[in-house]
């Protein structure tokens, strides 16, 4: 029997003949651009030398975008290049920012600043910054005040989600360990046994049992805790003696800065057991803080795995890798023996820890699925942190984060926010763990001033600079920009937060103080007319709605084929199923929507009866199947993309053998 393995987060179903809801979104009007701003110049004429820093969680994020803000869909054509960003997490984000701190690196280090900074002090090296671990009050009170005493430095500050993303929990076996019965051709006990996969040999953990390993707890201690069915003998030249598989100790690989991913890996741990102090006592500034033997308190072992050096065995086997970020940590997980970490999926991917076993080959990293609804006790399904079910298998190329339909708890909304913005409202208790779907999820964000001239003043190229700041986001934030990240291991911000990120994006302008610009709420102000000579502008052009749509998954039954399909935004979609029948050509589904969003759907095809007897005559009870999808955004052009796909007969089943008289 099938291990029941949740392939994705449930997601809205498009079914044949239906509409889609409307989503209906009160209390904050999305500005579509800058009309009446201060910039002097246009859009895409910003500066090429904007760097940002922060969140490793979004290094692939800003490595991938990069390529799209190049072309002319969703960029500006090559002209300025995209920003260059420094993946050294969000304890440097938001320190850089003014939040304060104890992080040790920045871009500045060495030349105009150096860490750590005092609050208030900024690192002017760098256009915007980006965390996953949203501002604390008093961060969010110290990055705004500035550090020169005076009101010249105050400055708004927009928290603008930026995408969702996948904290993974990834392993190394000890090797010499197996996790199926010796001599099995096929998989058993708590092995996955998901078909999608091919039978792949990764155990399935319970939430309960993963938070006491994190927590150094009995219950979570050993290999054999973890995966009741693992056996043999380890061989590890790590592990002192010959210990049986059962009984290694789990070592814990963290991370040794102040980490968003962290933050996010805690809330999902909390929501398991909450009276562990996941998000108050363990989740200081900075947050590196775990238990030991469920309680207690400790900071990780540094151990350079630049030169091999690996976790101490024993105690309380908590250790971090030297280096900062996500790849650091997954390097030190793929060297110590026996061990567990968190990163992001993205991270995870290029660490090659998709999952490579076989029946009879063991692989001895991968990363694991979770059980949903930590927050509900034990439910006895899990989810993948792909999109693609299969996507954690070597062979499968696809990639995509299955955190687009997350639940975000405790977000600001417009009601409580200054000026009836939530990018200026209290993002610190957000988090996107928990719920049906995946359950660790991470909703990462931008750090934008709202008028840079106050932060870096006027002098120089810090108007171009803004410019290509206003310009960047505005492309990531939109229905386009959303529509890519799922090529680079994210998935999008779900509504209503992504319409707080575009109207946030849209509120930002250079040097408001000097008269007028877009997106303030200030007064109008009566300015006295320009003397200087008018300047010759080209015709703004406006970029036409997405029609770059995705089709991540399809699979198809005996009476339904079912595709997942990433649309940009909202417009109307077609589908049309045919199959080729000697020299005819039939109809074997049809399918019209009109979804009113971003996001994924899934869609059913169920099969027509000329379809069905067609594939009872058919040779090989196979039908080849044409699938043809048509997405026309609203006032875009329409694009399509077809897709083949093998419908094959249900398979008789045996009928029993009459008993013997």
């Amino acid at each position: 029997m099938a291990s029941p393995v949740a392939a994705r987060a449930p997601r809205r179903t498009l079914l044949a003949g239906a509409a889609v809801a409307a989503l209906g979104i009160g209390g904050l009007a999305v500005g579509a651009g800058d009309a009446s701003a201060a910039f002097t110049i246009g859009e895409c004429q910003g500066s090429s030398t904007v760097v940002g820093q922060g969140a490793s969680f979004q290094a692939e994020l800003h490595r991938s975008f990069s390529t799209v803000f190049a072309g002319t869909l969703n960029g500006c054509g090559g002209s300025p290049a995209a920003p260059r960003f420094v993946a050294n997490g969000s304890g440097s984000g938001l320190m850089s920012a003014g939040a304060g701190g104890t992080t040790r690196t920045l871009n500045c280090d060495g030349r105009s600043c150096t860490a750590p900074l005092a609050a208030g002090a900024r690192d002017l090296s760098v256009s915007f910054q980006a965390t996953d671990d949203p501002p604390t009050v008093e961060q969010y009170a110290n990055m705004q005040a500035g550090d020169r005493g005076t009101a010249a430095d105050d400055a708004l500050l927009h928290v603008v989600p930026l995408a969702t993303g996948a904290a993974v929990m990834v392993v190394r076996l000890p090797p010499g360990c197996s996790i199926k019965a010796d001599g099995a051709t096929t998989l058993t006990g708590t092995a996955s046994g998901d078909s999608f996969a091919n039978g792949t040999q990764r155990p399935l953990i319970s939430n309960r049992t993963i938070e006491l390993a994190w927590a150094g707890a009995t219950g979570g201690k050993t290999w054999g805790d973890l995966v009741p069915t693992i056996s043999g003998v380890e061989s590890s030249s790590q592990i002192p003696g010959d210990v049986d598989c059962e009984d290694v100790q789990v070592r814990r690989i963290v991370r040794t800065d102040n980490s968003g991913t962290t933050y996010s890996w805690k809330a999902y741990l909390s929501l398991t057991n909450g009276t562990r102090g996941w998000t108050d006592r363990y989740a200081g500034n900075p947050n590196t803080s775990w238990p030991v033997d469920g309680s207690g308190s400790a900071t990780p072992t540094a151990i350079n795995t630049a030169s091999a050096e690996v976790c101490p065995y024993g105690g309380a086997n908590l250790c971090s890798n030297t280096g900062t970020g996500g790849g650091a940590l997954a390097d030190a997980v793929n060297l110590v023996d026996g061990s567990i970490g968190y990163v992001d999926l993205a991270t995870a991917r290029s660490k090659s820890f998709w999952n490579g076993s076989t029946a009879s080959t063991q692989d001895l990293t991968f990363w694991l699925p979770l059980e949903v609804r930590p927050e509900g006790g034990a439910s006895g399904v899990w989810a993948e942190p792909t999109i693609e079910p299969s996507a954690h298998n070597s062979a499968n190329v696809n990639k995509g984060a299955s955190c687009g339909d997350v639940r975000v708890q405790f977000a600001p909304t417009p009601a409580g926010s200054p000026n009836g913005d939530p990018t200026l409202g209290d993002w610190s208790k957000a988090f996107a763990a928990g719920g049906p779907g995946y359950p660790a999820c991470v909703l990462t964000y931008g750090l934008l001033w709202d008028d840079n001239a106050v932060v870096y003043g006027t002098d120089g190229d810090q108007q171009e600079r803004a410019r290509t700041v206003k310009d960047y986001f505005t492309k990531l934030v939109s229905n386009g920009g959303q529509g890519t990240l799922l090529a680079a291991d994210y998935s999008s911000v779900p509504q209503p937060l992504l319409s707080y990120a575009q109207a946030g994006v849209a509120a930002i302008d250079w040097n408001k103080s000097a008269g007028g610009g877009g997106g303030g709420n200030r007064e109008p102000e009566t300015r006295q007319p320009e003397t200087r000579q008018p300047e010759t502008r080209q015709p703004e052009t406006r970029t036409p709605p997405s029609n770059a749509f995705s089709i991540p998954s399809g699979r198809a039954t005996a009476s339904l084929i079912t595709y997942v399909v990433q649309l940009p935004g909202a417009g109307s979609l077609k589908v049309t199923a045919t199959a080729k029948v000697g020299k005819k050509t039939i109809k074997v589904s049809t399918l019209s929507a009109k979804p009113s969003k971003a996001g994924r759907f899934t869609l059913r095809l169920k099969l027509s009866a000329a379809a069905k007897q067609a594939l009872k005559k058919a040779k090989g009870k196979k039908l080849a199947v044409t699938v043809k999808f048509t997405y026309t955004p609203t006032g875009g052009t329409a694009k399509s993309q077809s897709k083949k796909i093998t419908v094959k007969a249900a398979k008789a089943r045996a009928k029993k053998k009459a008993a013997k008289r």
